[in-house]
């Protein structure tokens, strides 16, 4: 039995605390359960009391891995079908998964034959025709799932969504490809779609402005009860870091909105420099000032807010990247190849203080492993089948999360 599961059943939350979105039923509490309840007080300690509560008295995070973690799309020899993955982080022990846009495309052109209209590798605007087929695939996806005992944890991602000024040609289009993603998160399983900061250059730099935009996305799937997690990325034009990512999501106030928190992203552009020769920014008080943004975010985030974490580490470059040579800006570069597993891929990033800092805050939820491993030298697929690289992940997963104790 699960370890939120079982809190569920042997102690009664006063109603005055909401509880995670994956909160257990009323029906799976025992009648005879004594109640349990924590004194009155403000809405903030409360909620810091009850998600520490249960962070202590059990680690309650479902083991999830990012699909893309097996394999690597974007390097010749790195495909593995998503099928195939799926089998894998089941027989792994996972106990989730997040479904990713990249899998999904070649799950589906592989399932019907055809080719979708894909221009570029975050353009996700597709024809009518495209949307019925992935609409069928997702299906697919969610009966195997179920098959192998995987929950579909969340649908992955969203680019370019927010932040677009009111009636503009992306704005409209961003609220049109919502509404289909709304329709696949149905057929495959999931309430929840991870939308990633906007980086495009003409995106509004306003977090007034970014907030009021995604409150409007989050309004469109509130009425089918799914939510989004939206992920700052450290190349984000508007939400690079999870100072800004968490004032969008604080001024939108919305309940179906909150944060999908990647340690990558946090050391990435707060402790990192991918285009400095020692590979971290070489700024006075790097250290000291990267542990007191640490310390900010176990004060100030709301652990309700939380809706998924992603673990990641990367690997150092082998010699600094050099912007006026890249297509992409230096960080996005850096994190499409050289992702790597946490606390046994030979990572350098000090992302065990990044999730001690995110358990810190009392989170209860998922927590999925996300790696475009490319190797050292950004060129080489990772090692072994499937089976063998979801252990791989399963065992990185299992350092990097304090253990579930047998209750």
């Amino acid at each position: 039995m699960g370890g939120y599961k079982f809190l569920m059943r042997y102690y009664h939350v006063s109603d005055d605390i909401r509880l995670p979105a994956s909160g257990i039923s009323e029906s799976d509490r025992p009648e005879d359960a004594a109640p349990f309840s924590i004194p009155s007080c403000s809405t903030r300690t409360t909620q810091r009391i009850k998600s520490k509560l249960f962070a202590t008295m059990s680690t309650t995070h479902l083991k999830v891995a990012a699909s893309v973690s097996i394999g690597v799309q974007l390097i010749p020899g790195g495909f593995i079908p998503l099928d195939e993955k799926i089998a894998a982080l089941a027989q792994a022990g996972f106990e989730g998964i997040d479904v990713y846009m990249w899998d999904l495309i070649p799950y589906t052109e592989q399932s019907f034959n055809c080719k979708l209209s894909v221009r570029d590798v975050f353009d996700f605007n597709f024809t009518e025709g495209d949307w019925k087929l992935l609409f069928q695939a997702a299906e697919r996806v969610h009966t195997l799932c179920t098959s192998h005992g995987l929950q579909v944890v969340s649908a992955v991602a969203l680019f370019e969504a927010e932040g677009w000024p009111k009636g503009s040609e992306q704005a409209t289009t961003a609220r049109e490809n919502l509404r289909q993603w709304s329709l696949l998160m149905k057929v495959m399983g999931t309430n929840m779609l991870v939308v990633a900061a906007n980086a495009s250059p003409s995106a509004q730099t306003n977090l007034d402005s970014v907030a009021e935009d995604l409150g409007e996305l989050a309004d469109i799937l509130q009425s089918s009860g799914q939510r989004i997690a939206f992920e700052f990325v450290c190349w984000s034009t508007a939400a690079p870091t999870w100072s800004t990512a968490w004032e969008v999501v604080r001024k939108a106030n919305r309940p179906n909105l909150g944060l999908c928190i990647d340690t990558f992203h946090i050391a990435a552009v707060e402790w990192a420099d991918p285009t400095t020769a020692s590979g971290q920014l070489e700024e006075p008080n790097v250290v000291a000032n990267f542990s007191m943004s640490l310390k900010r975010l176990t004060e100030a985030v709301s652990p309700d807010k939380i809706f998924s974490v992603q673990l990641g580490d990367a690997y150092k470059l082998p010699s600094p990247a050099e912007p006026e040579k890249l297509k992409w800006p230096p960080r996005l570069y850096w994190a499409a190849a050289w992702r790597t597993k946490p606390s046994i891929g030979g990572g350098f990033l000090p992302v065990d203080q990044v999730t001690d800092a995110i358990l810190k805050t009392g989170f209860v939820g998922p927590i999925s492993i996300e790696t475009f491993d490319g190797g050292k030298d950004g060129q080489t697929p990772p090692a072994g089948s499937a089976v063998e690289q979801a252990k791989l992940l399963s065992e990185s997963w299992d350092k990097s999360v304090p253990a579930r104790p047998e209750l």
